[in-house]
């Protein structure tokens, strides 16, 4: 299984390195169909990386630090930051992966979601993504941290083009 068109474009855009072993081709006619990425012929257009679940999660560092900058969700009602004893004792959030009906995607800190930062309109972002494959959800959440420039911050990780 790998992630859809749609979210493949989208990292695509987003500067997300094209190194996968499939990709999808375009004919002439529009049609889209996945290959092995190293097939060549000229029917085809290469159009994009066509990532499986397992490529995906390479680019996806666990744990990650975390400071006391952090905030951990409480019970989906409210945050709070991360305590210095709390960085002190294990400095770490964890991926973990749910599946119930779809797949969660999650940096948790024992057992409660984390977000780095807030929008300009003082909302948490959630670091969480939902997807009914787990190649979709992974995608999500590569997209998410993209997208919120939190690769600077807090991920050591080489997923992106220079």
């Amino acid at each position: 299984m790998v992630v859809s068109f749609e979210l493949a474009e989208k990292l695509k855009m987003l500067g997300i390195l094209q190194n996968s072993l499939f990709s999808f081709f375009k004919y002439f006619d529009g049609t889209v169909i996945i290959d092995y990425s190293h097939f060549k012929d000229n029917v085809y257009n290469i159009q994009c990386s066509a990532y499986t679940a397992q490529e995906l999660f390479e680019y996806l560092p666990s744990p990650i630090e975390i400071n006391t900058n952090t905030y951990v969700v409480n019970d989906y009602k409210s945050y709070r930051n991360i305590l210095k004893s709390e960085v002190d004792s294990y400095p770490y959030a964890a991926l973990d992966i749910v599946f119930d009906g779809g797949y969660i995607i999650r940096y948790s800190y024992n057992g409660q979601v984390i977000a780095f930062n807030k929008t300009t309109d003082n909302l948490y972002v959630n670091l969480i993504s939902i997807g009914e494959t787990l190649a979709n959800s992974l995608a999500q959440m590569i997209i998410e941290i993209y997208s919120n420039k939190l690769t600077l911050i807090h991920f050591n990780i080489q997923m992106f083009k220079n």
